[in-house]
């Protein structure tokens, strides 16, 4: 074991001499520790996680072993999907060397876990099946499985706690699974001293502590690469330092002309679209903050509903044999449902309420009258002026105002689809609150963090604008929070950063350390102090996509993937810094991307597209424009009709209010029209529905 430390300490001080002591522990902890993923599989724990036993104790047992760290743990019902897109996600992100899923490896319907994570496999493992098949008699009643996928090991253990104990003792047996978790690790580092040393490493970053009033800051550089599907080794468009070339007067032999070639729309499009993929999925409580999620699993009704025959209306349950007449009244305080109505009695009851034993029809109150009331020396306390008779006037069909079992859902019945948007009108967590879910599976929206630049911006939150040096109060970042939080996403503020390369990093970083995403607006053109794609290129190693596009506003535009720790790589995107043309490019390119992440299914990854008549003369431009405007229905023909919100500069940041689409406008490029007249059909993209 001390040889196995000494060979991972010496490979990484070699390949980073300026390591701290810290940074030395911080490696071998991630060496030598096993990290644990915990999958507890389970329709009556997703309903009600307190129920989850086995899951809790498989934590503390691997707790207990000191070599062992509970990564992520999570409950899933008896899904198929739900199931697969929790294991697929963990393997893929290489987070956890070990998954042990509890529950469903039984033989009843609803027992899939087997039949599930099987096909996933990649290579066998079936030493620990053995293992936990020779664990107990009963063992023979369940299904496990063991095997690899990519660098993770996966066991599944039956449900019951004292199985799941008894199947720990088997596999935890001789250290045997933790020689096997080695041989696994050890694999993958050899794989990490090959790669090439070089890349930037989101986790070398300063943490600062405040204590007893002192500031202590630790830097930190680990250095980890990973392989990306569809990705070669990033070429810098940008050539050297900006700040070191500012220093030495050769601002003016910058680039005169972009080095990043122009693309279209559709083109940017499939850039995000491909090099996108879905943020893990998570449990969420069914509350108002589930809107506009995307749900990872099929939801079921896991009953009928209504359990029992229920009445419609308020009224009185009787049998529809009975005929008009005066009877006698009983209620759910003093006459329980699974008793008969004795003859002579009809029972009061209320709408949604189930109905008595015997009872097959229910008579409106509407067709009753008082007959006669409980005295009130016979009243109880709290039954003041109660009925004693009433009289039908009616008879009624059998099943007359009655709700049948099962009428309104049946068991088995699907709910909402996986994929499913969680909608604003309320419908949707309705339904799921109407079924009894009180948790389900959705994918995980990203956190965004944003950021301006330039040393000529003032926050609105400091100062009075009244300094020469100021230009400009920052528009984009309160435009962008508002409408990303409006949104349901959390966002992370990273403020105004100035004009210099360090500047531009150190907040870079911090934003890809705390978010998923890192939207900047600013720096993106070809200024002096526009440093984003060096910065990118240069100090971060990252790889852009796009630079430019052929949209109005929009043009310089930029894509980049940053690569990170966990998961391999982020996105960024870098907006214009005119508040116009930041917004617009918000909609047209960010927005969509973070559906991607969100798991938004493509087709609905766009915002949505309509025709409309334009009200107003709008001029065409050698490039697609997007044209701020607002489109209403015309009360006289209900036409959709779309009106200009003023001057389209993009720096007027006015032209935004009160806008609710864009129109798309088509290029000008080789042809005779110069403008789109009022009445003229328009495709218009709505942003605010």
């Amino acid at each position: 074991m001390e040889r196995i430390r000494l060979f991972f300490f010496q490979s990484f001080h070699v390949m980073h001499p300026s390591i701290t002591p810290l940074d030395k522990h911080r490696f071998l902890l991630y060496i030598m520790s096993n990290r644990i993923g915990i999958l507890t599989i389970s329709d009556s724990a997703t309903a009600d996680p307190t129920v989850d036993k086995s899951g809790k104790y498989i934590a503390e047992r691997f707790t207990e072993l000191g070599n062992s760290t509970i990564k992520i743990s999570a409950i899933v019902p008896d899904d198929k999907d739900a199931i697969s897109d929790f294991i697929t996600t963990w393997t893929h992100t290489n987070d956890v060397d070990l998954i042990i899923s509890t529950g469903g490896t039984g033989y009843s319907p609803r027992d899939i876990t087997p039949d599930v994570i099987s096909p996933l496999l990649q290579r066998q493992a079936p030493g620990f099946v053995h293992a936990i098949l020779g664990s107990s008699p009963k063992a023979v009643l369940s299904r496990p499985v063991a095997g690899i996928r990519g660098n993770t090991l996966i066991i599944t253990l039956p449900g019951s706690l004292r199985a799941v104990s008894e199947c720990l003792d088997a596999i935890l047996a001789n250290d045997l699974l933790n020689h096997a978790l080695k041989l696994l690790k050890g694999e993958n580092s050899r794989k990490l001293h090959s790669l090439p040393n070089e890349g930037f490493d989101i986790s070398a970053h300063s943490h600062r502590q405040t204590e007893g009033g002192q500031t202590h800051e630790h830097h930190h550089h680990h250095h980890h690469h990973h392989e990306h599907a569809g990705h070669t080794i990033p070429k810098p468009r940008t050539v050297g330092d900006l700040d070191e070339r500012s220093k030495q007067g050769a601002i003016s032999q910058r680039p005169r002309k972009s080095l990043y070639p122009i693309i279209t729309l559709e083109e940017a499009y499939n850039l995000i679209f491909s090099n996108l993929s879905t943020l893990p999925v998570e449990m969420h409580k069914v509350d108002a903050s589930l809107r506009g999620h995307v749900l990872a699993e099929r939801v079921l009704s896991n009953h009928d509903i209504p359990r029992s025959p229920s009445s419609n209306v308020d009224g009185y349950a009787v049998k529809s044999s009975l005929a008009a007449g005066t009877y006698k009244v009983v209620h759910s305080l003093n006459h329980s449902i699974r008793e008969p109505v004795p003859d002579g009695y009809i029972y009061r009851i209320n709408t949604g309420a189930p109905l008595p034993v015997g009872a097959d029809a229910v008579i409106m109150v509407e067709d009753t009258q008082l007959h006669s009331e409980v005295e009130p020396e016979q009243e109880k306390e709290g039954d003041a002026r109660e009925e004693k008779e009433v009289t039908t006037l009616a008879q009624v069909d059998p099943g007359e105002n009655v709700r049948q079992r099962g009428s309104d859902v049946q068991e088995g019945a699907v709910v909402l689809d996986k994929g499913d948007v969680i909608g604003n009108t309320g419908g949707d967590i309705g339904a799921l609150a109407f079924v009894g879910r009180r948790l389900v599976s959705v994918y995980r929206k990203p956190v965004v963090a944003i950021l301006s630049t330039g040393n000529e911006l003032l926050d609105l939150d400091e100062g009075t604008g009244r300094d020469d040096s100021w230009t400009g109060w920052d528009t984009n970042r309160p435009t962008l929070k508002g409408v990303l939080e409006s949104r349901g996403y959390t966002v992370v503020d990273l403020g105004i950063i100035q004009d210099s390369m360090d500047a531009h990093e150190a907040a870079l970083k911090e934003g890809f350390l705390k978010a998923d995403v890192v939207i900047t607006t600013g720096g993106s053109s070809m200024g002096t102090t526009d440093l984003l794609k060096p910065v990118i290129e240069q100090r971060l190693h990252g790889e852009i996509l796009f630079g430019r596009v052929k949209v109005k506003p929009g043009k310089p535009t930029i894509f980049a993937e940053i690569p990170c720790d966990n998961p391999p790589f982020k996105p960024l995107f870098g907006l214009p810094g005119n508040p116009a043309s930041a917004l617009v490019t918000f909609y047209l390119f960010v927005l969509p991307a973070l559906r991607i992440l969100g798991g938004y299914p493509k087709d609905k990854c766009r915002l949505p597209h309509v025709k409309a008549r334009l009200g107003d003369r709008m001029p065409l431009d050698p490039r697609p424009e997007y044209h701020r405007a607002y489109v209403w229905p015309d009360l006289k023909d209900g036409v959709l009709t779309a009106r200009s919100t003023g001057g389209q500069r993009s720096s007027r940041a006015i032209s935004l209010s009160g806008a609710n689409a864009l129109i798309a406008l088509p290029s000008r490029d080789g042809k005779e029209t110069r403008a789109l007249e009022p009445g003229d059909m328009v495709e218009a993209i709505l942003i605010d529905f």
